[in-house]
């Protein structure tokens, strides 16, 4: 009889013994001076592109829609309201470096 018959921690099918660390795994983070000015810039720019959108197209708004001008932009303030509650609630759990 051979000592691999003998040792029970080496019986057939056995799953090998494995220390495990029950620390939590550390999440990838970005590195300092990875992001550019330029990279800045075009991320913050993106961010308040819907502002400057309707900062810049409310004139066409009011003349297309008339009168009913103040209800679309309450229904815009809505989705945008929405919009805004579904980022806040991603941004929870998964905070983004710049942002």
């Amino acid at each position: 009889m051979s000592t691999v018959d003998s040792d029970p921690a080496v019986a057939v099918g056995a799953a090998p013994q494995v220390a495990r660390s029950h620390a939590p795994a550390e999440a990838p983070r970005l590195a300092r001076g990875v992001l550019s000015t330029f990279d800045i810039s075009a991320s913050t720019l993106a961010n308040i592109a819907p502002a400057m959108s309707f900062f810049f197209g409310f004139a066409l708004l009011a003349g297309t829609s008339g009168v009913a001008a103040p209800l679309t932009v309450l229904a815009a303030t809505v989705a945008i309201a929405l919009l805004g509650n579904t980022l806040s609630q991603f941004s929870r759990s998964r905070p983004s470096t710049g942002s």
